[in-house]
């Protein structure tokens, strides 16, 4: 489990300031066992153990708890197939999102498949209906576009780790805007090429992206290399270059 970020800010939240002093401490058990985004399982037997293994805690008190942090609006509280979760509020303000995918159901999720119930089983007026299937509809495509461009941005991030990529969070990020800046195939070509030639670094990427690496390394000369400019190479793909231009100059004088 990562380790999640405290700020002094907490001791004077009007917020937490509304809890009990037993549930400002579930509160913070819980925060420490939510996963990378802010969502847990609600079910009171689940929670009292993953929260109190140690002490004799009722399911009814982690029940009121809750209940605490819900009107204090530190938590949503959802049902998603007929389970209860939760999701901390604020959460991407405060903690660093690490995982690729929450383990849980988002509470959207579960608001996109309740209007499609309702609009099921309830009667409407033909004219509401129009209007409201047509608002559903645009939903509907958002949502789809939403998940598809997830689903994108995990392609993307799973084939930097492939490649080799150190995953740290500027990493991630710069990969997502070289998606939103070159598209998916794209990306993913470049990707490829990194772990073809064993480097993996963002640099070397840009500039295949741009157009200035090819897929196979070029025959060229030390000369070459020496009067290329590499202002916006990282000092390891600089390091690896230096050492080359030191084999041509050998393989020159030989």
């Amino acid at each position: 489990m990562p380790n999640r970020i405290l700020k002094e800010s907490i001791c004077t939240s009007e917020n937490i300031d509304q809890l009990s002093p037993l549930a400002e401490i579930a509160f913070y058990r819980l925060m420490v066992n939510c996963d990378d985004y802010g969502r847990m399982d609600a079910r009171p037997k689940i929670l009292k153990s993953r929260l109190f293994p140690l002490k004799d805690a009722s399911e009814s008190d982690v029940q009121s708890w809750l209940k605490e942090m819900e009107d204090a609006d530190l938590i949503i509280i959802y049902n998603h197939d007929g389970k209860p979760y939760l999701q901390m509020k604020t959460w991407d303000r405060h903690q660093q999102v690490r995982a690729k995918r929450s383990k849980y159901p988002s509470a959207d999720e579960n608001t996109c498949n309740q209007m499609i119930s309702d609009d099921i089983k309830c009667p409407r007026n033909p004219i509401q209906s129009l209007s409201e299937s047509e608002s559903l509809s645009e939903s509907l495509i958002a949502d789809a576009e939403a998940r598809e461009i997830q689903n994108d941005h995990n392609r993307v991030l799973d084939a930097a780790e492939d490649a080799g990529f150190k995953m740290s969070n500027d990493v991630r990020a710069s990969l997502i805007a070289l998606y939103a800046q070159y598209g998916l195939v794209k990306v993913l070509d470049g990707l490829s090429s990194c772990s073809e030639h064993g480097v993996a670094n963002l640099a070397y990427l840009r500039a295949v992206l741009r157009g200035d690496q090819k897929r196979q390394k070029p025959k060229v000369t030390a000369q070459d290399f020496q009067q290329r400019d590499y202002s916006d190479v990282d000092s390891q793909l600089i390091s690896d270059l230096d050492r080359e231009i030191a084999e041509f100059k050998a393989k020159e004088g030989a």
